[in-house]
């Protein structure tokens, strides 16, 4: 595996769940079909529907590029939440530092839900936490043994691979 191959889904697993993370690099994928990721991929449809700009670009989707050089994403979610950075900061990062597009500035992540847009921009400090969570999720997919379980077992009830750690 190499940062080519790196979508937004294997930086949401390493916030969340190493395990998580390693289960998806091994191809065992829980998700489909899942409630909150059927929600979540309906908000954003209708969040952007008007917006016929999707880019795939690799192992990833940006949902659009504005002209003045943000990344925009959207969020299901009711509240602003820091481990939702890092997926578009992936693309601007992507973009800007690997295939080489200078005029990517940040992101703009939204949250349809609580009708809030929060602007992050890309400077050196950002690029340096992309770089290390590359790093990571790297170092995961190089493990031969499945991580550990989560510590925090609320959290992992809403999870789409609970049924498979706890069985």
């Amino acid at each position: 595996m190499d940062i080519h191959s790196i979508g937004g889904q294997h930086l949401y697993y390493l916030e969340s769940c190493k395990r998580q993370l390693w289960l998806y690099l091994k191809k065992v994928d829980m998700e489909e079909g899942f409630e909150s990721v059927e929600l979540g991929r309906l908000i954003h449809e209708e969040t952007f529907e008007r917006e016929e700009k999707e880019i795939r670009i690799g192992g990833f989707v940006i949902d659009f590029i504005s002209e003045d050089g943000f990344i925009h994403e959207t969020k299901s979610s009711k509240q602003v939440k820091q481990e939702h950075e890092s997926q578009p900061l992936f693309y601007a990062y992507y973009l800007k530092n690997i295939l080489g597009f200078d005029h990517i500035q940040g992101v703009k992540i939204h949250y349809p839900a609580i009708k809030e847009v929060v602007t992050i921009p890309l400077d050196q400090k950002k690029n340096q936490k992309i770089k290390q969570k590359i790093d990571e999720i790297l170092e995961v997919s190089r493990l031969e043994e499945m991580p550990p379980l989560h510590s925090n077992t609320k959290l992992c009830r809403k999870c789409a691979y609970f049924e498979f750690c706890y069985s």
